[in-house]
């Protein structure tokens, strides 16, 4: 039987030593070690997710004690090498103190969408932001490796590897980075309704995530923390592209699933791992979840687990739904089409094929005079060239190809995207400069004269041209890649014509 299994637990909120969190994480173990006696469904853990908190002040020594009093002896319990252990941080994983050298008024600064992009696009200021989580990058890097870690590890990651006999696709996320910022008449953090995910983060994650058989997204706070504007722009963009979301922070663990207009995917929040030894309030006992996939029958069932007081052990989550299981369909599933009773097209089958044909008609248009034909880019300013590929890349991934019904051309579609991303990093390690003028002077007419004396003067008379037939060349290695996408185009207008 095809199935995937994972383990999802959040907020563990590492402190000093205290007899409730041993015994709490002690009983913790035995319940994952002692996992087949909920289900044997559960015998094998495919990976292990964790939605952040792993510390609660966000220091050095905090995350060394996570990795010796909890993440080894989970990894050990459940039986899951390190390389299929995904973490993303939380609003206590970052350095308070840190915050003091940011500038006091950013979250009134990053009043739009236009301005996130902006802050999170350029390195520089987009380092300046997450350095409040130095000790958390620290810790991934350690603890994870390098390799996993990437350049920068509090902006999120994406990785991918086979499970279940499916493409697994897992987006690590970063929805902590505005945390703290704000606060109440208390002094307290205010959180809710001002935290922002952003878009690029979010975008450069799916764009890499577009061939995935199951993506999930990783990210520690619910939508409704997130400001108005980027809310609404991120949790259609996600609900839509990702089959799962799985999140921390609120300590209550409500599954729901979201199927609509702003997407098809299933939310399974983790309540937290340890909060207390005994919850101030019932309603948020220490709890974390198994989630297992069936995916012959195309079914989940997510077992909840909470910790009981009382006994002393953890149990069945009855309280959250009836037997501590939730059981669900897979989201995103294509329905079977009946085969057609004639040659014929019928008036549905013409109409969905002339949508089909307009779609591909529409992104060739589009990724040919945005990337190719402008006449800045024709005039060979480097910075002109890479931002129209920029652009191209973003309006294709903005643009989709939802009526697209042939996989092939789909898939088609997303490796010019993959593609046209990989020549965008290809042009920033082989001439950064033409990245860093590029940002500078985005949106700026060719015919400004500051503009291109400032772009010759950095690049040189000959890296400026080197850098034009650089890009012009790998480019058109992009565009030559259309050549299939236009066969399929003409046979749908032969099939039509027939019909």
């Amino acid at each position: 039987m095809e199935a995937l299994t994972w383990l999802h637990l959040s907020d563990w909120h590492q402190k000093g030593k205290e007899f409730g969190r041993v015994k709490v994480r002690d009983a913790l173990m035995k319940d994952i070690k002692e996992r087949v006696a909920i289900s044997p469904d559960l015998a094998k853990i495919d990976f292990i997710v964790f939605s952040g908190d792993v510390t609660f002040h966000g220091t050095t020594n905090e995350y060394q004690d996570a990795i010796t009093e909890f993440f080894t002896p989970l990894l050990e319990a459940a039986n899951v090498d390190k390389e299929r252990l995904f973490i993303v941080p939380g609003n206590h994983d970052l350095e308070w103190a840190a915050l003091e050298l940011l500038p006091s008024d950013l979250p009134q600064r990053l009043n739009a969408p236009n301005i996130v992009d902006e802050w999170l696009t350029d390195e520089r200021k987009r380092r300046t932001l997450m350095s409040p989580f130095e000790n958390y990058s620290q810790f991934i890097s350690h603890y994870l490796g390098q390799d996993v870690a990437g350049s920068e590890p509090a902006f999120g990651f994406v990785r991918r590897f086979q499970a279940g006999g499916q493409k697994i696709v897992v987006i690590g996320l970063n929805s902590a980075w505005l945390c703290a910022r704000i606060r109440d008449a208390n002094g307290e953090p205010d959180d809710r309704g001002h935290l922002i995910l952003g878009e690029p983060q979010v975008y450069e994650a799916l764009a890499k995530s577009q061939d995935a058989e199951i993506c999930i997204a990783v990210f520690h706070h619910p939508f409704d923390w997130l400001v108005e504007f980027d809310q609404h722009r991120i949790e259609e963009r996600i609900g839509r592209q990702c089959h799962f979301v799985l999140r921390g922070h609120q300590h209550f663990p409500q599954v729901q699933v979201m199927r609509g207009t702003i997407g098809d995917c299933v939310v399974i929040p983790a309540g937290a791992s340890y909060d207390r030894d005994v919850s101030s309030d019932p309603l948020y006992t220490n709890a974390y979840n198994f989630v297992h996939l069936d995916l012959e029958t195309n079914r989940g069932i997510a077992y909840l687990r909470r910790w009981s007081t009382r006994r002393g052990e953890w149990v069945d989550d009855t309280d959250s739904w009836d037997g501590g299981q939730f059981a669900f369909d897979l989201p995103k599933v294509p329905t079977a089409k009946a085969p057609s009773a004639s040659s014929e097209l019928t008036e549905i089958e013409r109409r969905r094929i002339e949508a089909e044909r307009a779609e591909i008609r529409d992104l060739l248009i589009l990724f040919e005079r945005r990337a190719f034909r402008p006449p800045d880019v024709q005039k060979g300013d480097p910075t002109a060239a890479l931002n129209a590929i920029q652009e191209t890349r973003i309006a294709l991934q903005m643009r989709g190809a939802s009526l697209i019904a042939d996989a092939d051309v789909a898939d088609q579609f997303r490796d010019i995207q993959d593609a046209l991303w990989e020549l965008e990093q290809a042009v920033k390690a082989k001439y950064p400069a033409v990245a860093r003028l590029t940002a500078k002077w985005k949106g700026e007419s060719l015919e400004s004269l500051e503009r291109r004396e400032d772009v010759q003067k950095e690049l040189g008379a000959e890296d400026y041209e080197k850098a034009v037939i650089f890009i012009r060349n790998e480019a058109a290695k992009v565009y030559f890649a259309t050549e299939s996408i236009r066969a399929a185009l003409q046979a749908l207008n032969a099939k039509l014509a027939k019909s």
